[in-house]
């Protein structure tokens, strides 16, 4: 009868034995997770803090480039190779490379990509091509002028370049949702805004739509129908 009241309670010990060593490693599992959720939204803070000031030390030196060039905005050359010379600029820490193009040649500032509109334009007095001037910038605040894409893209006409392309795995949408649901872009006077994706437009190549100052674009100048008007009000 001793015996059988002591193999009980050894049994019922070692079940208590065992539901604590699960409790343990339950917790342990649920300890584990909230730690790595917590860790991974505070590199997600950081990584955004960061691309934030990536983007402000750009525009600064854009308009330091604009100093030096009597207003003139720098070329797709002048971009991939001369502004990004300067090791003061970093890349995002969100900034992946395309998927599709596991070989690139280095150039701009990785995860950066200037807005092709700036590079040259026509003027239609001279009836050439020049480079883009401040003034030649018809609202600066919403017209963009660095936006972020995947490494390897270093020139743009909009939020996505390939929108007009077959899907395929390019990793765009990793762009235009690095920082959450939303990508940073830097505007021509030198502000740095986050944006959901499609919220900025893209270039407008043909002068349709154009840039109304309104909202945030690829687009330098106002629609082609607006433009005599806006030239002929300054």
């Amino acid at each position: 009868m001793e015996t059988d009241d002591r193999n009980k309670l050894f049994r019922l010990t070692g079940k208590f034995k065992l539901l604590e060593v699960l409790l343990v490693i339950f917790a342990a599992a649920l300890i584990t997770g909230v730690l790595s959720s917590v860790a991974s939204q505070a590199r997600a803070r950081s990584d955004r803090t960061t691309c934030l000031s990536n983007l402000r030390q750009i525009g600064q030196a854009l308009g330091q480039y604009t100093e030096d060039y009597q207003d003139a905005w720098p070329d797709e050359s002048a971009w991939a190779y001369r502004i990004s010379s300067d090791r003061k600029l970093k890349a995002c820490p969100a900034a992946k490379p395309m998927l599709d193009l596991p070989r690139l040649e280095a150039r701009g500032i990785p995860g950066y990509a200037y807005n092709l509109a700036l590079s040259l334009r026509y003027h239609q007095g001279a009836e050439r091509f020049g480079p883009t001037r401040t003034t030649d910038i018809s609202f600066p605040a919403t017209t963009v002028s660095v936006c972020e894409q995947p490494i390897g893209i270093y020139t743009a006409n909009g939020p996505d370049v390939y929108k007009n392309l077959p899907a395929r795995p390019h990793g765009m949408e990793e762009a235009q949702e690095r920082h959450g649901q939303g990508a940073h872009y830097l505007f021509c006077d030198g502000h740095v805004l986050w944006y959901k994706r499609g919220v900025v437009q893209g270039g407008d190549p043909d002068g349709i739509t154009g840039n109304d100052g309104t909202k945030p674009t690829f687009s330098v100048s106002p629609a082609l129908r607006e433009f005599e008007h806006h030239k002929r009000k300054n």
